[in-house]
């Protein structure tokens, strides 16, 4: 295997991106089950599941080119994947933003609530990275 740019592109992502599936699956419906269901009271859904499960595959596929293009796994990656799902989340009206009160976008009226999202959750995925033993 060549070790330009394009080969690894060409070669790891695909293999990374299927990866993710079986993981975020599990994650999804751990996270489904314990946050929903049993804290929410939701009854179980096929939609819910698919739901959790899916923003952890799209979280984990999009760092699988970053890293491919870089050559190695970074915390970079995770902020960056983070924070692209947290500002169309956001936007969408798909999640909400923790860790911070609607009241301040009334004393900050500049901050868009899709850039406060990318930036929360862009630091929510940077711990987890962290945790995790990432480095920069």
């Amino acid at each position: 295997m060549s070790s330009s740019p394009q080969d690894r592109l060409m070669w790891y992502t695909p293999q990374c991106v299927t990866s993710q599936f079986v993981p975020a699956c599990v994650m999804g419906g751990i996270l489904y089950g314990v946050q929903d269901v049993m804290l929410g009271g939701a009854r179980p859904s096929v939609e819910g599941f698919g739901r959790y499960a899916g923003i952890l595959f799209c979280y984990g596929a999009l760092q699988c080119p970053m890293e491919a293009v870089h050559g190695r796994r970074s915390l970079l990656h995770n902020a960056a994947a983070g924070g692209v799902l947290g500002y169309i989340g956001v936007a969408r009206g798909y999640v909400g933003i923790p860790f911070i009160d609607y009241n301040f976008f009334y004393r900050y009226p500049n901050i868009r609530p899709p850039v406060a999202g990318a930036g929360v959750y862009a630091a929510m995925a940077f711990g987890f990275g962290a945790m995790g033993g990432k480095t920069m």
